[in-house]
C-alpha cells in the first residue's frame, strides 16, 4: 500500500510509526476509553431496564401471561371457526343457485 508520501510501507512499519507518535497514541487511547465508558453506561442502562421489566413481570406472574395467551388463542380460534362457517354457508349457497 502506498503512503501519502508515495513510498510503500509494510503494515509493521506503519504500526511502528503510529506507536512512535505520542499525539496519535493519546488520541487513540482517548477514543478507546470513551467507547468503553459509553459501553459501560449502556450496559448499566440495559441491566436496569431488564430488572424493571422482570420486576413488572413478577407482579403479574408468568402463569397469568400464559393464561391470557391461551384464552386469546381460544377466543381467536372460536371466532375463526364461526367466520369460516358463515363464509362456507354463503359460498355453498351461491354455488347451488
Amino acid at each position: 500500500m502506498k503512503s501519502p508520501g508515495g513510498s510503500e510501507q509494510t503494515m509493521e512499519e506503519r504500526m511502528a510509526a503510529f506507536r512512535s507518535d505520542p499525539q496519535l497514541m493519546e488520541a487513540a487511547t482517548k477514543f478507546v476509553n470513551d467507547v468503553l465508558e459509553k459501553a459501560k453506561e449502556e450496559a448499566l442502562r440495559r441491566m436496569k431496564e431488564k430488572a424493571a421489566t422482570e420486576a413488572g413481570d413478577a407482579e403479574h406472574g408468568p402463569a397469568g401471561a400464559r393464561k391470557r395467551g391461551r384464552w386469546h388463542s381460544r377466543a381467536r380460534g372460536f371466532f375463526m371457526r364461526v367466520f369460516a362457517s358463515l363464509c362456507l354457508c354463503n359460498s355453498n349457497g351461491a354455488k347451488g343457485s
